[in-house]
């Protein structure tokens, strides 16, 4: 999981940047940069959205597996009985 957590940080601070040096470094009419924040925002929220479900997914995974392996020792110690 924290290769997840490792993905969202860096979605975060690439967005972030792309984001600050779009704004800063393309002068756009007022109509076109609240477009830009927009799109970027919206943008964003997909990715933050992406990660979350991969986040997700990865977590059930891990708990199927793991709960799988509690039934395997529980019928391990029944047979030891």
């Amino acid at each position: 999981m924290s290769n997840s957590k490792n993905t969202i940080i860096g979605s975060l601070i690439g967005l972030t940047a792309g984001f600050a040096a779009g704004v800063l470094l393309a002068p756009k009419s007022g109509k076109e940069t609240r477009q830009d924040i927009t799109d970027t925002v919206n943008n964003g929220v997909k990715s933050l959205e992406e990660s979350a479900a991969n986040t997700l997914e990865e977590a059930r995974k891990l708990l199927n597996r793991q709960s799988a392996k509690v039934e395997e020792l529980e019928t391990e110690m029944k047979d030891r009985s």
